[in-house]
């Protein structure tokens, strides 16, 4: 693609040829779905950065946590719990 081709306040590329279309699509596809989250924080007051929205779009939200990290803390409770309602042999 040409960038003379780009209609900047369009958003969009200029042009009606299949693989156009087929772009325009998909850039109309990230627009509403960065929308759609914006939406999301601001339903939830949850203050709105453009990294927050690049990160939630990304997958990379903070809320995640590793798997190892689950099961150590699963596990930290599971220890606690030795002699009450667990026996070391299930720890």
């Amino acid at each position: 693609m040409q960038l003379t081709r780009w209609n900047s306040d369009a958003g969009k590329i200029r042009g009606t040829t299949p693989d156009v279309r087929e772009l325009n699509k998909y850039l109309l596809s990230i627009e509403l779905k960065i929308n759609k989250i914006q939406e999301q924080l601001s339903e939830n007051n949850i203050l709105i950065t453009a990294e927050k929205i690049k990160n939630i779009y990304l997958g990379k939200n903070s809320n995640q946590k590793m798997l190892l990290v689950i099961f150590q803390e699963h596990n930290d409770k599971v220890n606690e719990l030795v002699g009450k309602d667990f026996s070391a042999g299930t720890a």
